[in-house]
């Protein structure tokens, strides 16, 4: 009889009907309810010193749910190791493995869907814990403490992704505003639409004039990532994003969906075939083998899909919000193994002014679409949360997992003003931190460092935080001299009055102290020069 440890208490009842479906019985589950370490939830002091180890600020977050795993286990030859198939769940399954060092048998499981079938998968895949795999996200948790610790004030939070996405909301690499224009079809099809970055009060919403079809091109539409459904959910289903996401997460954990959070744009041929039975039973056209996908590069990093038969064909807006967007989801997903056309009309009966405004239309689409909001017409802002995500993709910063943060941060800290650009409280939030805190590329720097750090063949959990540590030096070297110097007397406050670890941490102690610069080959260890 196993014991599975996976993240959220919500999924227990989920995971145990998996398990018996699959003819495992009384396997025992029990929820770690996130991080069992991690770092002091202020920000001050830093806690990280010089060396950049952050073993021993690291604290257990739960002792009680840690005894309670650690007497779970005593009662399991075999430990699954369920967290979710992201970075944070490699830190938390590291973390697993020092807590319960010793046990025979720890498996790290990887699942791309809480189905009978993921669970299968991943069971048959699943291997020892990779504790190298946790370095990335031990490496920005230490990063993104350091730049809050050190340039944060009192009401002026400051963040890697925080403080560049305010520094370029205003340098127009997304649109903060557009305009559309609808113009009907001579062939009574789809309208027309001209779509203008900017406000253009003096454009009609709409015209008269029927338009015919000059020239037809084959489209090729990619499946969706997390952030582009986020950002076509929410204006489809007008919702915020924040509610978007929850909707997904919780579709992920009813079974419907596949792992929301995920930075993929591929779907594996499981999913792709999953999509053709939804398409056949409403009698719709959809190709499985249209933009088939690498399998290798697929995995727990495909794009989110739905995993189990979504109905898609009633009317959005009378469903419950989870089903809407999981239906969204679905019928988004679908378009991908679709022929579709991009069209351009004749313009030759339209004025110049209005001849030159970028007409086309997408057909094709063989999916029903009651329920969706009709894309606004007229001059109108972008909503800011939905901006927030644009830019986001548009930088190449932040993940799938705090993209919904940001956007909901964006509007609760009531930074971005009427007219959609920064106010004078989201200026005064990045006046005091270095230039290039507020340019997306260093932010960017860090997330492409993180993701192509090369994962050791083996690495040992004492040799963990020093990893991390040459990780994190690597990516704050790359700061200019001020900023740089500003964070060297800041940790060097910290050399010497290390945190120290509470009494009823008992015989967590050991593995909170473990690891020293002297563990590598590098005597010196990380630095920051």
């Amino acid at each position: 009889m196993p014991l599975f440890l996976i993240e959220a208490p919500g999924k227990v009842r989920r995971f145990a009907h998996l398990a018996r479906e699959i003819g495992i019985r009384n396997a025992e589950i029990v929820a770690t309810k996130g991080h069992l370490l991690g770092l002091p939830s202020s920000l001050w002091p830093v806690a990280i010193g010089s060396d950049l180890l952050d073993h021993a600020a690291r604290q257990p977050r739960d002792l009680e749910r840690i005894n309670l795993i650690r007497s779970a286990a005593r009662r399991h030859d075999i430990v699954y190791v369920a967290t979710d198939p992201d970075q944070e769940g490699d830190v938390i399954a590291a973390d697993i493995a020092a807590i319960l060092e010793g046990h025979t048998d720890l498996r790290r499981l990887r699942l791309p869907a809480l189905t009978a079938n993921g669970l299968t998968v991943a069971l048959a895949a699943a291997g020892p814990v990779n504790i190298a795999s946790a370095v990335p996200g031990r490496a920005r948790a230490v990063v993104d403490r350091i730049i809050g610790s050190v340039f944060s004030r009192p009401g002026r939070p400051a963040g890697r992704v925080w403080t560049a996405l305010l520094g370029s909301w205003d340098q127009d690499l997304v649109p903060s505003a557009m305009t559309r224009v609808k113009a009907l079809a001579a062939d009574a099809g789809r309208h027309w639409i001209a779509t203008l970055p900017g406000l253009h009060p003096d454009l009609p919403p709409e015209i008269l004039t029927r338009l015919a079809r000059a020239t037809a091109f084959p489209a090729r539409v990619a499946p969706a990532s997390t952030g582009e459904l986020l950002i076509d959910a929410a204006a489809a289903l007008d919702r915020p994003v924040k509610d978007i996401m929850d909707d997904m997460q919780e579709a992920y954990e009813a079974g419907l969906l596949s792992y929301p959070r995920a930075s993929g744009r591929l779907i594996g041929t499981a999913g792709r075939q999953q999509i053709a039975a939804i398409a056949n039973r409403y009698a719709l056209r959809y190709d499985p083998h249209r933009g088939e996908s690498d399998e290798g590069a697929a995995g727990a990093h495909e794009a989110p899909h739905p995993v189990t038969d979504v109905p898609i064909a009633s009317d959005l807006s009378s469903l419950p919000a989870m089903a809407a967007t999981a239906a969204f989801v679905a019928r988004r997903q679908m378009e991908a193994g679709q022929d579709l056309v991009d069209e351009t009309p004749d313009l030759g009966a339209l004025p110049p002014d209005l001849a030159s405004l970028g007409w086309s239309r997408r057909t094709g689409w063989r999916r029903p679409r009651t329920g969706e909001q009709e894309a606004q017409l007229g001059a109108h802002l972008v909503r800011p949360d939905v901006r927030a995500v644009m830019l986001l993709l548009e930088t190449g910063i932040g993940r799938p997992s705090t993209f919904a943060t940001f956007a909901d941060q964006v509007q609760i800290r009531g930074v971005i003003g009427a007219n959609g650009r920064i106010n004078e409280r989201g200026l005064h939030m990045i006046e005091s931190t270095p230039l290039t805190l507020r340019s997306p590329s260093w932010a960017r720097f860090v997330e492409d460092s993180l993701a192509s750090w090369v994962v050791p063949s083996a690495l040992t959990l004492d040799q963990l935080p020093v990893k991390a540590a040459n990780l994190t030096a690597c990516v704050l070297n790359a700061l200019p001299g001020d900023a740089n110097d500003k964070i060297r007397s800041a940790l060097a406050g910290t050399d010497g009055q290390r945190l120290q670890t509470s009494e009823t941490a008992g015989n967590f102690l050991k593995f909170l102290q473990r690891g020293t610069a002297r563990d590598e080959e590098d005597p010196a260890g990380p630095k920051l020069r």
